[in-house]
C-alpha cells in the first residue's frame, strides 16, 4: 500500500480499474477505505486522504488510467496557453470535451461531483 501512495500522482484520482491492474481487490479497497488510507469519491474512483483533487488530477485519471479521449477545450484551453486577457477573481469551471460515443466506456461517477 505504501508504494501505491508514494507513486500516486499528487491531487489526482485513482480509478477502480487502475487499482485492479495493480492487484488491489475490491476487498482491499473496502479495507483501505474503512481504515481511511483511501477515500471514495463515489463509484469508481478514490483519492488520498487529506488531499484536494483538482480537475487536472481528475483529467489525468480519465486519460492515463481509463484511456478515455477527454481533452481540455474552449476557454479552459486558451487560459492554459496563457491567452486569457483578464484576471478572474472567482472560481471557474473547466471545459472538458469528449466524443459522444467512446466505444462503450463510461467515465466513473466522480466527474459529476463538484470537488474541484
Amino acid at each position: 500500500m505504501r508504494s501505491l501512495l508514494d507513486a500516486w500522482e499528487p491531487r489526482s484520482v485513482a480509478t477502480t480499474a487502475y487499482l485492479k491492474t495493480l492487484g488491489i481487490t475490491p476487498q482491499d479497497l473496502q479495507n483501505y477505505t474503512s481504515s481511511r488510507w483511501l477515500m471514495s469519491l463515489g463509484r469508481g474512483a478514490f483519492k488520498r486522504p487529506k488531499e484536494t483533487v483538482t480537475w487536472q488530477g481528475a483529467l489525468h485519471g480519465l486519460q492515463s488510467q481509463l484511456r478515455l479521449p477527454v481533452r481540455v477545450g474552449a476557454l479552459t484551453a486558451l487560459e492554459m496557453w496563457g491567452n486569457n486577457h483578464y484576471v478572474r477573481f472567482t472560481a471557474t469551471r473547466a471545459c472538458l470535451l469528449s466524443p459522444l460515443n467512446v466505444s462503450g466506456k463510461n467515465p466513473p461517477h466522480f466527474h459529476d461531483l463538484a470537488i474541484w
